[in-house]
């Protein structure tokens, strides 16, 4: 070989090996049996020896201590040299540790190795390239920290999440608390989810369409909103949710994907519902206990300013020595009953509702007491024409005698007041096997539907312009209710406008020593 010829290879050996010291990359070639033959000054600084210590070094050498990516301490045959020496193929991105004895904490790098063949096929070179990447590991350990610590808030969170993807509308994540709410497969995930295949309805019963989500908007409009819905769980239940959504956008502000979180409101839109409610009833009170007042002050008005009348003009009358005269005596009396009945009614209201009247139960005939009560009405009404249908044989009960003969009267003076005095008044007495029914039908002008379903609440009336509208509280219904409910009956009416009414009430049949 010619002069020029060596100084050009000399020259263009010492150009590559500029190179490769001026590189960030440590490089290392080791001989075919793993010796050290040159090392740049990236090699030597990452392993933290200088080159005369570098030099033939070789794998087997006890100071070498590498660790492997889950801290442990790498054998001799996962040193990539030496995976290379014994397959003779390429090592690739394997990453390991190296503990330096001026360092407390590892050096990380991605080592790569690579075998060179001399011209018999043989071994001859291992090229050996690294690069640091402590940091990165670094970031990696504390991402994959915060990203445990994250998982496992949101799988313990009673608030549902899920991601959705943007192109696809697939759920990439939903945690177990969004699973439950929306009353998934476990493995829905795995099985591919749609959100677009998510129903509900709407507090009106109509179908939430996916294009009226939260979700949708975000994922398609890129708008954050909220909404409250129903959904149909596999068990059939229903559970009100709900739900808000946002977009998430990448670095070029395109919207690559939406968070939903999912909130089940079930328990706390029945408690709304309740106090609603709860609101609207107590409301009710205060208009009934209003409207109560006015009608006790104005019926109670009447009969004592009457009987305070009465009693004016019989003084005067026994100033002047004329004596007192039998029909302002009978109108006294007529008061006087008018206001005891008000009263009555009052303090029965207040009883029943308190629940504080205790029923005395005897075995009645129930027939007979129908007739008892008719002659009693006889006395008050003389004109009015009443027939009583029954049977022969006795149906009795066990009731309260005073308090059952008090809903008859009531259901019969009902009759009465709301009829014109020359139509008739129908009862009759009906065998239920298991009980007795009995029935108060007339022949007025009937109540309408939406009275009949009123008809026995407290201070309701009905009116009729064929009669006179009659004095009194509107208790007698309500109070004949709550006597029936009493003994484990049932009250009510049928009716029908221009064809009369029938009020009736049923009562359990008592049947030998029962």
């Amino acid at each position: 070989m010619n002069k020029d010829a060596v100084e050009s290879l000399w020259w263009g050996k010492k150009q590559f090996q500029d190179l490769l010291e001026s590189l960030n990359v440590g490089v290392v070639v080791h001989g075919p049996k793993t010796e050290i033959l040159f090392s740049n000054q990236s090699a030597n600084h990452l392993l933290g020896l200088t080159k005369e210590q570098m030099m033939g070094k070789e794998a087997t050498d006890p100071r070498w201590k590498f660790i492997r990516d889950d801290g442990s301490s790498m054998p001799l045959e996962e040193f990539s040299v030496q995976q290379v020496k014994l397959t003779l193929q390429p090592v690739r991105n394997l990453v390991l540790g190296v503990r330096r004895p001026d360092l407390d904490q590892p050096i990380w790098v991605m080592c790569n190795a690579h075998p060179e063949f001399n011209e018999s096929g043989q071994l001859a070179l291992v090229i050996v390239s690294f690069t640091e990447i402590t940091e990165e590991k670094i970031l990696k350990e504390k991402l994959a920290e915060v990203s445990a610590l994250f998982q496992a808030a949101m799988e313990q969170s009673q608030v549902g999440i899920a991601i959705v993807d943007s192109a696809t509308a697939m759920v990439k994540y939903i945690n177990k608390a969004g699973i439950s709410i929306r009353g998934l497969a476990q493995d829905c995930l795995e099985k591919g989810e749609y959100i677009s295949n998510w129903s509900a309805k709407k507090f009106d019963g109509t179908p939430y369409l996916f294009e009226e989500m939260p979700i949708y908007k975000a994922i398609y409009q890129g708008q954050k909103s909220s909404e409250e819905f129903i959904i149909s769980m596999p068990n059939q239940q229903e559970r009100v949710v709900w739900s808000n959504a946002a977009p998430i956008f990448n670095q070029q502000g395109k919207i690559t994907a939406g968070i939903i979180v999912l909130l089940d409101i079930t328990e706390k839109h029945l408690l709304k519902k309740e106090l609603e409610e709860s609101k609207k009833i107590a409301e009710n009170a205060v208009n009934v206990k209003t409207r109560f007042l006015d009608v006790a002050a104005h019926e109670l008005r009447t009969p004592v300013a009457a009987f305070s009348l009465l009693i004016q003009l019989t003084e005067r009358n026994l100033l002047k020595g004329i004596p007192v005269d039998a029909l302002i005596l009978k109108r006294l009396r007529n008061q006087a009953e008018r206001i005891s009945r008000l009263v009555v009614d009052l303090l029965d209201v207040s009883r029943l509702e308190k629940n504080i009247v205790r029923l005395k139960l005897e075995t009645l005939d129930i027939g007979q007491l129908i007739q008892e009560c008719l002659e009693e009405t006889k006395l008050r009404a003389p004109e009015r024409e009443i027939e009583f249908k029954y049977l022969n044989s006795a149906l009795l009960i066990s009731a309260d005698k005073i308090r059952i003969f008090q809903v008859i009267s009531n259901l019969i003076d009902n009759a009465i007041k709301y009829t014109p005095v020359n139509t008739k008044i129908e009862i009759e007495l009906l065998d239920k096997e298991k009980t007795v029914k009995v029935t108060v039908k007339d022949h007025g002008v009937g109540i309408s539907e939406l009275m009949q379903k009123e008809i026995f609440n407290p201070l309701t009336r009905g009116s009729s312009d064929d009669v006179e509208r009659s004095s009194g509280l509107g208790l007698g219904l309500y109070i004949s209710k709550l006597i029936v409910e009493m003994h484990e009956g049932s009250i009510g009416v049928t009716s029908k406008v221009g064809e009369g009414s029938t009020f009736y009430f049923e009562l359990p049949q008592k049947v030998g020593d029962q």
